[in-house]
């Protein structure tokens, strides 16, 4: 098989599953992205070339990523395992072994895979600029304790976001609990 040819297998399956051609969203806040997008931020290929260009040095293998929520946080789909991967730590969480149990999972804890009651603050301009490749970015790391509120959040374009919080992740990733980075002592 031609190589990326699997993985465009896996998205059209994902596709038929939860995707239509042009990306979703919840309230702006939960992003699924689409197969045939003509934007880069809603395009599922273009969002996994960009996540594993940051992400595969980190975790050392790649992940297939389908959507993501207000701060940029991918949700991946493996195997028939859904999981979610935190763009600061770069730790993946195991959300479910199912599509029906992800969806689940969401329902029964929205507010934190999706950060959607940070949006019912926010001023119509900008919470229309999520659905246009913004995320919201934390001006201090959550990593290191900034609060999960407006005063502490930036939009920035989706790519910016990622490499920002990539770059966060890479720094910490070998990093015990409670140990400084030396960059950053």
């Amino acid at each position: 098989m031609p190589f990326g040819m699997e993985r465009l297998i896996t998205y059209s399956k994902l596709d038929d599953d939860v995707l239509s051609i042009a990306g979703y969203y919840f309230a702006n806040s939960l992003h699924f992205y689409g197969v045939g997008a003509e934007n880069n931020y809603d395009n599922i290929i273009d969002q996994n070339n960009l996540v594993n260009s940051i992400y595969q040095p980190i975790l050392g293998y790649e992940i297939t990523t389908f959507g993501e929520d207000i701060f940029g946080n991918q949700f991946c789909f493996s195997e028939e395992k859904f999981s979610w991967l935190n763009i600061e730590t770069s730790e993946l969480e195991n959300i479910a072994d199912s599509f029906e149990g992800f969806l689940n999972a969401i329902e029964q804890n929205v507010d934190y895979y999706t950060g959607f009651p940070i949006t019912e603050e926010m001023s119509e301009d900008h919470k229309s600029m999520l659905g246009l490749g913004y995320r919201l970015c934390p001006i201090k790391p959550f990593v290191i304790g900034g609060e999960y509120s407006l005063n502490n959040l930036s939009l920035e374009k989706f790519d910016h976001n990622l490499r920002y919080n990539g770059q966060i992740a890479a720094q910490i990733v070998n990093l015990e609990d409670g140990q400084k980075d030396k960059d950053c002592s």
